[in-house]
């Protein structure tokens, strides 16, 4: 990457998601050596992505991990002779993969309504050990130790992606999409997209800068 090619404001930008995300790197690795000091507050990602600022009303917050989700998103995965995920079932992901998602969300496939009403899901181009789209669920506005954050509340792989989609296009839960992203990942899975079906789209620059944001009375 040649910084040469950016704005002031956008080498900023690219700067403190690199700096965040050593920082992360460097506190999971210490969380996961077992360092309880660490381990007492939620895990600072850094402040929250610019896809995700796009959908939600309150904007500038930290976007922030706890020890407990950490554990359940890397717990293996643990069915039951019909198939059904136990108790003590997690989601199986590596040390890695949890880095690696914490740049994914920032230039995400797209971002929906989550189940609950201050929620949001953001599907990563990412895959699990078992070849499915990794997606993080974020909790908005939550009450923290000194201030209000957004809080990860999951991540895993989706099963029956293209049903859940298609579900979410028929219900209008589509906030966001990366228009340079969206129609492979939909095509990698026997699906279609169309543009029209989500209120913003932007595309991987995303990441640094808002100048590829469209808003569909934009578009």
């Amino acid at each position: 990457m040649n910084l040469g090619d950016f704005t002031e404001d956008e080498v900023k930008k690219i700067k403190e998601n690199q700096r965040e995300e050593k920082e992360f790197r460097k506190s999971l690795s210490k969380l996961l050596s077992g360092d309880s000091q660490v381990a007492s507050k939620p895990l600072l990602i850094g402040v929250t992505p610019n896809a995700i600022d796009c959908c939600i009303k309150k904007k500038g917050l930290n976007l922030v991990i706890t020890k407990t989700v950490i554990d359940k998103c890397m717990r293996p995965e643990v069915r039951d002779a019909n198939g059904r995920q136990t108790k003590k079932s997690g989601h199986g992901l590596t040390e890695q993969q949890l880095n690696d998602i914490v740049w994914a969300i920032k230039k995400p496939v797209m971002i929906l309504k989550g189940s609950q009403p201050d929620s949001v899901a953001i599907m990563t181009d990412l895959k699990d050990n078992e070849n499915r789209y990794l997606f993080a669920f974020v909790e908005v506005d939550q009450i923290g130790s000194t201030d209000n954050v957004n809080m990860i509340s999951s991540t895993y792989g989706r099963n029956k992606l293209k049903e859940y989609l298609e579900r979410c296009i028929e219900n209008n839960m589509i906030l966001a999409i990366n228009k340079e992203k969206v129609n492979d990942v939909c095509l990698s899975i026997g699906g279609h997209f169309s543009e029209a079906t989500a209120l913003i789209n932007f595309d991987s620059t995303i990441a640094y800068s808002l100048k590829s944001v469209k808003y569909q009375n934009e578009v």
